[in-house]
Parts: C-alpha cells; sequence; structure tokens
C-alpha cells in the first residue's frame, strides 16, 4: 500500500490542535489567525509532498504537483479547512489530508502523473464568517463576478475586503483573471456527517449526488385570547395547527422510509406569553431528496394539507417565501471509476446521496465530479465529539489514491 496511514494521522494531529479548545472542540473561522495558522501548516505538507502552493485571490490554498502533460487539464482533489463554531476535527479536514498524502506518496515513489494533479484547502465552505455556504469555491468558480467584496460583511463589521488586504491579496478577488481555469475532474473526500454507512455496515460511500432542498417559510393566523376564559372549543389557536402541520411532516417523512427527509427547524411564535392562546405562527420547513420529482411532490402534498389546517383550526395559512435548489448528480464517469478502483482494492462501496452540502455540489456544476464518504461514527458531525475510524479511513484514503492516479493518467476525455 502506497498510502502511509501514520503520515496521514501525524499530519491530522498537528492540524488539529489548532484552534482547539480545552473540551475539543475546533473553531477555525476563515480569515482567523487559526485558519491562517492551519494554511501555514498545510502549505508546509503541500511542499514536503512536491508541490507548488500558491494563495488564490479569495484565500483558497492550493497545491500543484505538475503533470508530464502540461497541456491537459489538471485533476483536482481537496476539501475545506474552515470549521463551524466549536465543531469536530475530521470535517474538511480530512479531505485536503488525505489528498496531500496521495500526492506526497508519489513524489516519495518518484512517481508523476500525465496530468498535473491540484489539491486545493477552500476557505469559508462553512459560511462562518459572512453566511456564505461554499464561497471559496464559488468565487473561484466565477459566481460573484458582479459583486464588490466590500459588500461581504461579517457579524463585528469586519469586510472581505479588509482581510483580504491583510493577506496581501489585492483588492479585485472576483476578477476573471484569478477564476479557476477549467480542470478535467474533482474528487472531495470527506467525512459522511451521518449515520447511513455505520448502520449498513459499508466501508466507504460513493456519493451518487447532493440532495436537493425545498423550503417554505408559512405564517399561521389564528386569534389571540385570553388562556383562561377562552373555552377550548372557540379557541383559535395558531400554535396547535402548526404542531399539527409539524407531526404530519414528520411522520410522512418517516414513512418514506428514507427517499426524503423534512424538518421544521425554526418556529416563531407570537404573542409567546404563557397566559395567552398563540395568535401566530411563523415557522420554516425544509425537504431534502436527490430525486427531484420527489421533492416536488412532497411539497404539494403539504401545501395540499394546509387547507386542511385551515379548516380544522380555523386559522389562515400564508406561505410567505418558498424556494427550492434541484439535486446536483455526480459524474456517472467517475462515479464508475471509483467503484472500478473500490473493486480492485476490495473496498466495499455503498452508493448513496449527499444529505449535506459540501464544495463538490460546486466544482460538479462546471466539471466532473465524484465524492468519497468515510462513515461517520454515530453520525456524529460538526462537533468535539466527531469521529472516524482510522482503519476505514485508511481504505478511503487508498480509493481516492488509486482514482486520483487513474484520472491522472487518463489522456482521453471523460
Amino acid at each position: 500500500m502506497s498510502i502511509d496511514l501514520a503520515q496521514i494521522r501525524q499530519s491530522f494531529e498537528k492540524l488539529k490542535v489548532i484552534g482547539q479548545n480545552e473540551a475539543g472542540g475546533i473553531t477555525r473561522i476563515s480569515f482567523s489567525p487559526e485558519f491562517r495558522q492551519a494554511q501555514v501548516l498545510i502549505s508546509s505538507f503541500m511542499e514536503t509532498a512536491g508541490m507548488e502552493v500558491e494563495i488564490d485571490s479569495i484565500g483558497n490554498l492550493i497545491g500543484t504537483y505538475a503533470g508530464r502533460d502540461q497541456s491537459l487539464l489538471a485533476v483536482v482533489s481537496g476539501s475545506h479547512l474552515d470549521t463551524v463554531l466549536n465543531g469536530g476535527a475530521f470535517d474538511g479536514a480530512l479531505g485536503i489530508i488525505a489528498a496531500v498524502e496521495c500526492v506526497r506518496s508519489w513524489h516519495e515513489q518518484n512517481w508523476r502523473p500525465l496530468r498535473t494533479v491540484q489539491v486545493i484547502a477552500f476557505i469559508e465552505e462553512e459560511g462562518t464568517r459572512f453566511g456564505t455556504v461554499c464561497f471559496g469555491s464559488r468565487a473561484m468558480l466565477g459566481e460573484f463576478s458582479e459583486k464588490n467584496p466590500e459588500s461581504f460583511i461579517d457579524a463585528s463589521g469586519n469586510s472581505l475586503l479588509g482581510f483580504l488586504k491583510e493577506m496581501g491579496l489585492g483588492e479585485k478577488p472576483f476578477s476573471k483573471d484569478s477564476f479557476f481555469q477549467n480542470g478535467f475532474c474533482f474528487i472531495e473526500l470527506h467525512v459522511e456527517q451521518g449515520g447511513i454507512l455505520e448502520q449498513a455496515g459499508m466501508a466507504v460511500g460513493v456519493v451518487s449526488a447532493i440532495v436537493g432542498i425545498s423550503r417554505l417559510v408559512l405564517n399561521i393566523r389564528g386569534n389571540a385570547n385570553h388562556a383562561g376564559t377562552t373555552s377550548m372549543e372557540l379557541r383559535q389557536d395558531a400554535l396547535v395547527a402548526a404542531a399539527s402541520l409539524i407531526s404530519y411532516i414528520y411522520n410522512q417523512a418517516l414513512a418514506a422510509k428514507g427517499n426524503y427527509v423534512a424538518t421544521v427547524g425554526k418556529l416563531d411564535v407570537w404573542p409567546n406569553a404563557e397566559n395567552v392562546v398563540p395568535g401566530e405562527v411563523r415557522l420554516t420547513i425544509e425537504i431534502r431528496s436527490e430525486d427531484v420529482v420527489r421533492l416536488e411532490g412532497v411539497r404539494k402534498e403539504i401545501i395540499g394539507k394546509l387547507r386542511e389546517i385551515q379548516k380544522d383550526y380555523k386559522v389562515n395559512v400564508d406561505i410567505i417565501t418558498e424556494n427550492q435548489v434541484p439535486p446536483i448528480p455526480m459524474d456517472d464517469k467517475v462515479i464508475h471509476s471509483i467503484c472500478n478502483i473500490g473493486k480492485q482494492l476490495k473496498i466495499t462501496c455503498k452508493k448513496m446521496p449527499s444529505w449535506a452540502g459540501h464544495d463538490a455540489m460546486i466544482f460538479a456544476q462546471h466539471i466532473p465530479t465524484g465524492m468519497i464518504f468515510v462513515p461517520s461514527i454515530g453520525g456524529i458531525s460538526h462537533s468535539p465529539a466527531e469521529e472516524s475510524d482510522w482503519d476505514v479511513i485508511a481504505k478511503a484514503a487508498q480509493l481516492l489514491e488509486g482514482t486520483l492516479k487513474e484520472l491522472a493518467s487518463n489522456s482521453e476525455d471523460l
């Protein structure tokens, strides 16, 4: 095996302590001193692996291992270096370290791929700094070309432009000259952040698509009234109506047996007083599925249920906003390459959707893209308790290395 698990663990442990508190939680917010310290460390890993290292105009860290034929498009891998507040050690970081180790093993063996291979440590995937998820990859691929960098302001009033000046990155992060040059394909290794693989007893996941998301914001209006003097049969209780709707949404999703998930995660109640019948409720419904037809079907079923809710509880229900992001499929040929290498290595793989968003979903809209999932123990992520099994990580890293090597040796189009 060319992958050195001990090297991966050593690099991982060095990165893990940056931004870690006494309870084990890790906070590396983009552009923070901890984030910059992590960039310096990853840069040193990349240089040891024989890569040329640069930071692009938005703050993404890029390591380049030159291929034998510079005229061919590059194979790209990597993940994000930032974390949520008090997050875990594996989210994002594992994908960077595993990709760097793949290249380091080639460099150690003096093997040079046909295509150039790049490893990217993305900035601001979590959106914790500016509230925009996958910011680094989206900027890199030109999504913000019409934006003013000064329009991105964090909670403390700091602007993106100010941070870029501190890093010496200039004042034009969204200029066309700074855009990512079209790659051959992108492969991201990431922890699953759920419990499906562990429950199924599978070693590695191969992502088929990143699920689409449909969101509805509803306003339910009843009649606020005295909690003691208003009889039960005369009440127009907006919260009871909301509870009935929430129960319906939950039970329908439960009966679907994994075909979609649905959540009511935000609820505002007025007047929110212990001695007043709730007169108004605003709630947010989120539906996720990799099947766009099912996504739309569930949305229509919920809207149909609203008519029953209005009649049964004598309330008015208004849809305030609704939006839908379609599922983003991974590339069939990249999926085939990953699965084929898995068979050769005798690694059990499960095709599955990703129920969370990743930088891969941004790249998938531009170049052929695939994802490899490592099981999350207990399905826990975005938490200091986030863990994955190191023997399984070794298999996933082998799978990544074999896939990158095969794709980087391919002179033909996918």
